[in-house]
């Protein structure tokens, strides 16, 4: 899991709920586990490589992982999705201009 995963926007609200302001981090990636395996069907390898790219930049643990990850990953998530739905238009411009000839 890596904020370029198309469910990381889902990974991300799962892991918030998780860690609820009523809940504290056990300051390990123990939720992060659970999240993976359980609401994402991870493999142990999936998961061994989500926590080292995790552990690479710099979030040791699941609070770590939405507070270093959170509000660029969804920056970067929205613009994608700008960038997609432009070239969609785009394409149907295309097509239409095609279909018109």
């Amino acid at each position: 899991m890596t904020p370029r995963h198309p469910r990381w926007p889902e990974f991300y609200g799962h892991l918030s709920e998780m860690l609820s302001p009523d809940d504290r981090c056990d300051h390990t990636k123990t939720n992060v586990e659970i999240a993976l395996r359980e609401a994402f069907g991870f493999t142990p390898e999936e998961i061994a490589a989500s926590v080292a790219y995790f552990d690479s930049h710099g979030a040791h643990c699941s609070c770590e992982v939405l507070l270093r990850f959170g509000v660029k990953a969804m920056d970067d998530i929205v613009r994608l999705q700008g960038i997609v739905r432009n070239l969609e238009q785009r394409m149907a411009a295309v097509e239409t201009t095609a279909r018109a000839q």
